[in-house]
């Protein structure tokens, strides 16, 4: 994976917030979508420091968040996606996307696009993608990552 498109894509996506925030699931958030209520001990100690819900992190906190987060979904998305090794560096990123989006547990609902996955069958990952309840609620980011995933393209290098 090209950690460094991963990441301007993530914050693209996610947003980059230094102040604590509730996201549109109700969780206090703070960084690049890193969810302090399940995470708020990791993030504590990662920074070495507390977090507090009126807490100011630096820009370099957070991409030490992120990449702390990261390093933290893969393993999972390596067991919810047998193939994984062999997807493209533009599909891990459109996986790992939508797992920091979905939460690796609701993206294991998306069965349909990881049989596709599976079956290489990209075109069709991407078309039930866009046939998701998620695919409605985010918009852009899911006919950005749906592009991204038919086209093997770079979701960065798709202009909407």
């Amino acid at each position: 994976m090209d950690m460094d498109r991963l990441r301007r894509q993530l914050v693209l996506h996610e947003g980059l917030k230094l102040h604590p925030y509730r996201c549109t699931a109700g969780k206090l958030t703070i960084g690049v979508g890193h969810n302090l209520e399940a995470d708020g001990v990791d993030a504590g100690l990662i920074l070495q420091r507390p977090i507090m819900p009126d807490t100011k992190i630096t820009e370099a906190e957070a991409m030490l968040l992120l990449e702390h987060d990261i390093a933290c979904t893969l393993p999972g998305l390596q067991r919810l996606i047998p193939s994984w090794d062999t997807l493209s560096d533009n599909r891990q990123h459109v996986m790992m996307d939508m797992c920091f989006n979905l939460g690796l547990h609701g993206l294991s609902k998306f069965r349909r696009v990881l049989d596709s996955i599976a079956a290489t069958d990209f075109d069709r990952a991407a078309y039930q993608m866009l046939q998701s309840t998620w695919s409605s609620q985010v918009g852009k980011r899911a006919e950005r990552l749906a592009r991204a995933m038919s086209g093997d393209v770079d979701p960065l290098d798709i202009r909407l």
